[in-house]
């Protein structure tokens, strides 16, 4: 019940929290452009993506910490019962059938459109590893993630608060001191303690049932504005006078991302929702609805995108292309939910 509606608001945390991470995701993958191919010139697309991906550089984290608030005692339950076979086939259900069938669809666009060399392994390859479309990444970490919630529950679950307390602070100090002693280890992914994304799954039980103080609260909340205030200007010099580096902070497991992410949840965790949802005449039921599309809205926009830049449309406007392209995510899931033989496309 804890895992599932959460103080002050009868609507989930998961629900609100999803429809605001996939729509900062597809606001990033909008303006990405004027930020990862900046050609000298300051102009206002460019400021637009350097907004959006100094202030909306938390979701990834914040779609795993939502793994952490609605499966980790799920989780621990199943694995007391002896059912990790169970977990792991449930999971499998979920999400093998519409991962292995996107990778098929971007590899023979690719193919068609791009005229993709056809060698078996190596497009396999692609196939297994989700590289036909970049945006899946994402699903790599999680899939490690999953296999490791059974075991990882069993520690984070019967954990006393002083040993979470510990993980929290330590999982932000050693990595960062790891990070600037060995830059290369944010490059290949070797962490201490926090072990990268599976931090974000403790930190999201954590605050979503165990809570944080309201001290505490007001002092994570400036400081997460203020690590965004921080990513934005230091990417501005960053791009201007050492433009190699540019992307040092606009990276997941950076200390700044890490910690904005962290403030954002738990804003999410203690706001008056109730209050909220009624000013905008929403339902839990509407909000929920809403959520439910937003594992689909990940897997169809490579589609949209490429079709926007095949047919040149809302080139040098990334505000607007991101409204088509959040409108035409939205309404392909939908369509897509109503067909039988598709709807496990997006689950």
């Amino acid at each position: 019940e804890i895992a599932q509606c959460l103080v002050g608001s009868e609507m989930c945390i998961r629900d609100r929290l999803n429809i605001i991470a996939c729509a900062g995701v597809l606001l990033l993958h909008s303006t990405n452009g004027p930020v990862h191919n900046f050609n000298g010139n300051v102009n206002f697309d460019w400021f637009i993506g350097l907004f959006s991906h100094s202030f909306f550089l938390w979701p990834v984290n914040v779609f795993f910490m939502l793994s952490g608030i609605t499966m980790m005692r799920t989780c621990y339950e199943m694995t007391c019962k002896g059912e990790i076979k169970q977990y792991y086939l449930k999971r499998l259900n979920r999400l093998g059938y519409p991962l292995l069938m996107w990778s098929l669809i971007y590899l023979l666009i690719k193919i068609v459109v791009k005229d993709e060399p056809i060698n078996i392994i190596p497009l396999l390859m692609k196939v297994l590893t989700f590289k036909a479309n970049g945006f899946m990444w994402f699903f790599m970490p999680l899939i490690v993630i999953y296999l490791s919630m059974p075991f990882l529950s069993l520690f984070v679950v019967n954990a006393k608060k002083i040993i979470l307390d510990w993980y929290m602070v330590l999982g932000l100090v050693l990595p960062t001191i790891s990070q600037i002693l060995y830059p290369q280890s944010l490059r290949d992914s070797y962490y201490v303690f926090g072990t990268g994304y599976l931090y974000f799954v403790v930190a999201g039980y954590y605050i979503g049932t165990i809570g944080i103080a309201e001290k505490v609260r007001k002092g994570l909340y400036w400081v997460s504005f203020l690590s965004a205030i921080f990513i934005f200007v230091a990417t501005y010099w960053l791009t201007l006078y050492y433009p190699e580096h540019y992307r040092t902070f606009l990276s997941y497991l950076t200390l700044p991302c890490t910690l904005t992410a962290l403030g954002v949840f738990t804003l999410f965790r203690y706001v008056d929702w109730n209050t909220i949802l009624y000013n905008f005449h929403l339902t839990p039921h509407e909000c929920a609805l809403f959520s439910s599309f937003s594992l689909g809205i990940y897997l169809v926009q490579l589609f949209w995108f490429m079709f926007l830049n095949y047919f040149h449309l809302c080139v040098g406007h990334p505000l607007i292309r991101f409204g088509v392209m959040y409108v035409l995510c939205l309404f392909s899931v939908y369509i897509l939910k109503q067909i039988p033989f598709l709807k496990r496309l997006v689950p």
